[in-house]
């Protein structure tokens, strides 16, 4: 791509967002702020319906549809809640493919090539430019062409409460302001990267809570040495007994409650696992990775784990910790020591 088309393409999209919301740019804050109105969880749980204007020709709708209604709500891509889009006769959004747009900060620039309107809004527009400088790849498969599914995952990403973000790469976010061309690294990228998916968990939450979380946490307010904090609990109901009667450890792995975290805050972490290491009381060497259990569906808590040990006489107490090894964009934990004690007489 040449310096003026790329600074044309970077100025319509800059214009655009400015039309929308003004809001101060962070140049090291890899995921994209909100702007606009977000989606309330209610709007996220109906969905919104679109259709299509009468500009838009039969072979770009299955590349749209395609964005909007499959890459857009791929769970691979995408563990968060997110709206739904569905294409319907008279549907509440629109799709327009013409040189001319409802956005002045589009019109008034010639290198445009995609402008969205109404984020958070079921009456949201997106408009696909008919004739780009250089062609669409999926009519015209040259160096220089525009994938129309990168540009429209871009703008999917405005309605669904993006905002351009100009400080890093195309493997962190499709919310760049300037989107790669062929051959360029990302041209034809359709699918949301981990920087986005980490924006829609903040806002949305995780889709399945089972599920991973976006490996892009680690510039919000209150992150961890990688990504958020986890915390993992341990605690015993009752901690001495019998020789040969079991003492249980129950407790919960979650991520930490931080407002910073957004939906995301407080989320129990089901189907992980809590390792314990166990010592001899007064001794400094641990045992490391003694047992493990899995983490449930609970709420309170989701995990628990029963110990005995035998013997004739006296007391043995020992020492117990759990912890969790952390994973991509949850960091690791320890909870406190719990002592648990046998003995006889008890």
């Amino acid at each position: 791509m040449s310096a003026e088309r790329r600074v044309r393409v970077a100025g319509a999209l800059t214009a655009l967002l400015l039309s929308i919301a003004a809001v101060p740019a962070d140049a090291h804050n890899p995921t994209p702020a909100p702007y606009g109105r977000s989606w309330s969880i209610t709007e996220v749980s109906a969905g919104s319906t679109y259709d299509w204007d009468a500009s838009v020709p039969a072979w770009l709708k299955p590349y749209v549809q395609d964005v909007l209604q499959t890459q857009w709500a791929s769970s691979t891509t995408n563990n968060s809640k997110h709206v739904v889009f569905r294409q319907q006769a008279g549907g509440s959004a629109t799709v327009y493919f013409t040189n001319s747009t409802g956005v002045a900060a589009c019109n008034n620039l010639p290198g445009w090539l995609g402008c969205a309107s109404g984020a958070g809004s079921t009456a949201w527009k997106i408009w696909l430019r008919r004739s780009p400088g250089q062609p669409w790849c999926q009519l015209n498969l040259v160096s220089g062409c525009w994938d129309v599914e990168r540009i429209g995952i871009h703008e999917t990403g405005h309605i669904g409460g993006f905002l351009d973000h100009m400080d890093t790469s195309e493997s962190d976010t499709v919310m760049t302001p300037v989107p790669a061309n062929r051959p360029e690294s990302g041209w034809s990228t359709h699918h949301l990267q981990r920087c986005d998916e980490a924006r829609m968990q903040i806002l949305y939450d995780v889709a399945s809570l089972a599920g991973g979380y976006a490996n892009c946490f680690d510039h919000i307010p209150g992150h961890g040495p990688t990504g958020l904090y986890s915390v993992v609990s341990a605690a015993a109901p009752l901690t001495a007994d019998c020789y040969g009667a079991g003492l249980t450890l129950t407790g919960r792995l979650s991520v930490k409650t931080d407002s910073n975290y957004g939906a995301l805050s407080g989320n129990s972490l089901p189907s992980r696992t809590v390792f314990l290491d166990r010592r001899p009381m007064g001794s400094a060497a641990w045992m490391i990775d003694y047992a493990s259990v899995a983490t449930d569906g609970g709420s309170s808590t989701n995990w628990s784990r029963t110990f005995s040990v035998s013997g004739s006489s006296g007391v043995t107490t020992y020492e117990f910790r759990a912890h969790f090894k952390g994973e991509s964009g949850l960091d690791a934990d320890y909870s406190p020591v719990v002592g648990l004690t046998w003995s006889n007489p008890c």
